[in-house]
């Protein structure tokens, strides 16, 4: 009963910066994850300490776990054969590709391989939701991956952000097909706010695409969770442990293709999971010291800048030889 009182305060404030980001991003249209990140960020100070430690180490792990976990109920595979195999083939390529290209530019400008694998993910698949996800895949609570993560977490959600306003109005004009736009805003913009915002900023249609094209990238989560842990994950033993929440998601993702489960449920449960990674984001600004994310440089930045207009330029050429 003690260890669960010790957890309140922690806990607390970090569902009350969930709350109000929420609230924020719909007044001022910015993501709610940036808004989230940076005010943890800002009052770091004034958290960190022994009161709140054991709070908000339960919600940046076990509570981002869960969110991640029952992402798994937002995957349909109905639609699927509607565009055929050819897009859904290109995505794992693409996805593959900026995984690649993480690991050779960390590479290049000599920094840890562990950086290249978060924010490669997190452009390749699905912004701070997939760099969650690798960081837990990764055993990462040491300082190190954490900054990683703050580092690609505050990268993506702002890149996501600008491309959310760009993106529709530079491409708007280069490409008249509501399918063609929307595939291109589907495999381009590393979150799903962005991609929503995005979409439905040019039409209903768009957005519906752009979506569907995102939700595909969404569904090859697990299966780079797993290349990860078989390929990178460094631990003692020779046998390949799988993390629970990888288990749930492939769990709920069978349910919700399998069984007839209720459209009210599943909405309801990816709103859950949803608020469940926005408190584990604003966890994990509240345990971020900036000064030492800003002693690590700007080649990190560098690196998800350049991954990004790697999948800019990859889905635009095949935007225009495909469709």
């Amino acid at each position: 009963m003690k260890k669960i009182v010790q957890l309140i305060p922690g806990i607390s404030i970090s569902i009350s910066i969930a709350l109000i980001a929420l609230f924020l991003s719909f007044f001022f249209n910015i993501s709610y994850i940036l808004i989230a990140l940076l005010i943890g960020v800002l009052l770091n100070k004034f958290f960190s300490n022994k009161r709140y430690e054991s709070g908000l180490i339960f919600s940046s792990e076990f509570v981002l776990k869960l969110g991640v976990g029952l992402m798994g109920f937002g995957l349909s595979y109905k639609n699927f054969m509607s565009v055929g195999f050819e897009p859904i083939i290109f995505i794992f390529f693409l996805i593959f590709v900026i995984f690649i290209a993480g690991i050779i530019l960390t590479s290049l400008l000599k920094k840890e391989i562990y950086f290249g694998l978060i924010s490669g993910g997190a452009v390749a698949i699905c912004g701070a939701s997939a760099a969650i996800a690798i960081t837990t895949v990764l055993s990462g609570s040491s300082k190190l991956i954490k900054n990683h993560l703050a580092i690609v977490i505050l990268g993506t959600t702002t890149l996501s952000t600008l491309s959310m306003v760009l993106y529709p109005f530079v491409f708007g004009f280069l490409i008249d097909d509501n399918i063609e736009l929307g595939f291109l805003l589907g495999t381009s913009i590393h979150d799903v706010v962005g991609v929503v915002g995005a979409g439905y900023s040019v039409n209903s249609e768009v957005g519906l695409y752009s979506i569907f094209f995102k939700m595909i990238r969404v569904t090859f989560l697990p299966v780079f969770l797993v290349l990860i842990i078989l390929f990178f994950k460094k631990n003692g033993k020779k046998t390949i442990s799988f993390p629970w929440f990888l288990i749930l998601f492939f769990l709920l993702a069978a349910f919700r293709n399998i069984l007839e489960i209720p459209v009210e449920i599943i909405s309801n449960i990816n709103l859950i999971s949803i608020f469940l990674i926005l408190v584990s984001i604003s966890s994990i600004g509240l345990k971020t010291n900036i000064f030492l994310i800003k002693g690590l440089g700007s080649k990190y930045f560098l690196i998800l800048f350049l991954e990004t207009v790697l999948i800019l330029l990859i889905s635009y050429f095949f935007t225009i030889i495909y469709f």
